[in-house]
Parts: C-alpha cells; structure tokens; sequence
C-alpha cells in the first residue's frame, strides 16, 4: 500500500481496502441441475450453490447459465444469463429462470461456476447438461368481423370474417378445424357451425 494515501492496489484473487481479503477457488458441491418449471418461453432451474462462500464476499462469486438448442451436441452453447451467488443460508440451491426460448423445443442447459475479480474470470466448477423441451403455446384467437346482414322472408343472414390463423398463431400443432358460435340474446345456449377446412 502507499505510504503517503494508504491506498492499495491488490493483487490479483485479493480484494479489500488493505488487500487482506482472499477470492478462493470454491467449487460447486454437487453436479446435477434440477428442473423447477417448464413454460413456454422460459424454465425454472435450480442448482447446487458454490460451497463455503465467507460471508460478504458473495458477490465475488458467480455462475453462467448456457442452453444448447436441439439436440446436436455439436451445435453451439450460447449465454443465457449472469447469476451472483445467493449469500441467504436457508438454502443450498440457487434459483435462476431462463428466458426467451422457443415454444415446444429442445434445449440443453447447464451451469458454470467462476470466481471474478475486477474483471478477471476463473471457471471453478461446472454442472452436467439437463436435457428439457419447453411446452406449447395455445392457439390465438381469430380477430371477427362483421361483414353483413341482410333480412329477408323473416330471417336474419348474417356474413363473418376472420382472419386466417397462421402457423405462428397456431401455437405447436396444426389447426384442423374450425368452428364457428352463436347465441341469441339473452341466450345461453350456443350453436356450433363447424367450417370447412
């Protein structure tokens, strides 16, 4: 440290105002990522913690989520968040969601565990890849519209539009039919008119 301002410059994996403070090599205690919840989008995953972080120094201690789309173990692992360690001693797991996936597909995800100083990263420990697909979304309801009415011997035509339900609007399974409701007013009995495909 400097003798006239007291300040220090610490060296590398050491932190704290005199330096005095150490960045261990801790590792993760136990391998195997659990699987919370399954959405759409995203999932809910949970991990084992880095063992015997000192307490105050959590923040020096991180794990990276990575997802593998598909299931080619060639194709690439990419980031999909920064997670710092959770100092609260009531539990030995940590919770991360991962967002923007893709509606019904397959993913491989693990986790990484680094110690980082000033910018300096040093992988500790890594989990095993936990193989997930996310679930479907619902199909979208059509926008109707009213094209016309028209009266005639006592009864009522009524023509309707809709919009055409694309594949993105679909959700994961093809639409294979669709039917059309109505009900008078002041009705709670519905008809069904099914529409030809």
């Amino acid at each position: 440290c400097d003798a006239v301002t007291g300040d220090c410059t610490c060296e590398n994996w050491w932190v704290g105002d005199t330096c005095k403070l150490y960045i261990e090599y801790l590792s993760i205690t136990q391998t195997e990522v659990q699987l919370k919840a399954v959405m759409a989008t995203s999932v809910i995953i949970l991990w084992s913690k880095i063992n015997r972080v000192p307490e105050g120094l959590h923040e020096y201690y991180k794990y990276e989520v990575h997802y593998q789309e598909g299931s080619d173990p060639g194709s690439e692992w990419l980031d999909a968040l920064l997670v710092t360690h959770d100092p609260s001693q009531t539990t030995t797991l940590q919770e991360a969601e991962v967002p923007h996936l893709k509606p019904y597909t397959q993913y491989n995800i693990k986790v990484t565990a680094h110690r980082v100083v000033r910018g300096v990263w040093n992988e500790t420990s890594e989990t095993s890849a936990i193989v997930i697909r996310t679930t479907c979304t619902e199909p979208k309801e059509p926008d109707l519209t009213l094209t016309s009415t028209d009266e005639s011997n006592g009864k009522v035509h009524i023509t309707v539009s809709w919009t055409a339900i694309t594949a993105e609007d679909s959700g994961c399974s093809r639409v294979s039919a669709v039917t059309l409701q109505y009900r008078q007013q002041d009705s709670d009995v519905w008809v069904n008119i099914d529409v030809p495909s």
